[in-house]
């Protein structure tokens, strides 16, 4: 399954990230406003399947 995750970046959103990757294709949008790319370091590290990162966007 496809799945957009806005806001991929901040705490409660890496936490779903970590959950979602490693069963899904998961797409991050985030303008990092709040968030932190710090927060991802692991979650790119152990993905099984796609993960797209997009940030700094407006």
């Amino acid at each position: 399954m496809n799945i957009l995750v806005t806001g991929g970046a901040g705490f409660i959103g890496s936490k779903l990230l970590s959950a979602l990757v490693k069963e899904h294709d998961v797409m991050l949008l985030d303008n990092l406003h709040t968030g932190n790319m710090n927060n991802l370091n692991n979650i790119k590290l152990t993905f099984r399947r796609s993960l797209s990162i997009f940030h700094n966007f407006y």
